[in-house]
């Protein structure tokens, strides 16, 4: 009998990989030590990152761009988890060979910024111990854990506010139209994004239609 996988909300993403979690204790004194024995290549993407994020955020705290560069390597951790086949591989090579060859698809290194350091492969190997056997539950499960490791202050200083599930919801069905061109411009972890994605897959029209439909909705961030 095949065992059930268990499916992860966003509550569980959080207490996962939130501020208050152990994998996310590990991880920034992880990127701690790694900032000072790669401390060239630390310094040159942390000055990239002010250059970029100055006019946004004001004073500038190395704790800030350590949270980035955590966001970014658990997004792209369960990536991998999720869409490798690693039963009869070794995981360590298999991280690093999926790593290279697939993720370009998901433009996961367009901005480099946070190619200054990979997970450990000890981390990593946690992190796929975990999400190994689960499904996800079709909602925005960043949500709640972009916004616990990014201080309310600081988000509420550049005019980041996030819109409840509910509101979501509703604003969606009320105001979008199946196959409208859609553009979320600062789309946050996808909130807007991922409602009108379910709009479309549980409609009944033909799968060429929702096909072109998913290719008409649009999001970007910083």
């Amino acid at each position: 009998m095949v065992e059930a996988k268990r499916e992860l909300d966003h509550k569980d993403i959080t207490k996962l990989f939130g501020p208050r979690s152990q994998i996310y204790g590990d991880c920034i004194q992880f990127l701690k030590k790694k900032a000072l024995r790669k401390k060239d290549a630390y310094e040159h993407k942390f000055a990239e990152w002010k250059v970029v994020f100055k006019d946004i955020y004001g004073t500038l705290e190395e704790e800030l761009f350590l949270n980035h560069t955590y966001f970014a390597l658990i997004l792209k951790a369960i990536v991998v988890t999720k869409l490798s086949v690693m039963a009869n591989l070794d995981l360590e090579d298999a991280y690093l060979d999926f790593k290279d060859s697939n993720l370009a698809v998901f433009h996961f290194f367009e901005f480099e910024t946070f190619y200054w350091v990979d997970l450990s492969k000890k981390l990593f190997r946690t992190i796929y111990n975990y999400l190994e056997k689960v499904n996800y539950s079709r909602e925005d499960l960043f949500h709640d854990m972009y916004q616990h490791i990014f201080m309310p202050l600081t988000r509420h200083k550049i005019g980041e506010f996030y819109t409840p599930f509910n509101l979501v919801k509703k604003m969606v069905e009320n105001f979008y139209e199946f196959g409208a061109k859609s553009l979320d411009p600062s789309c946050g972890s996808g909130s807007f994004l991922i409602e009108m994605v379910r709009q479309i897959l549980s409609s009944e029209k033909p799968d060429t239609l929702k096909f072109d439909a998913l290719n008409n909705i649009y999001g970007f961030d910083i």
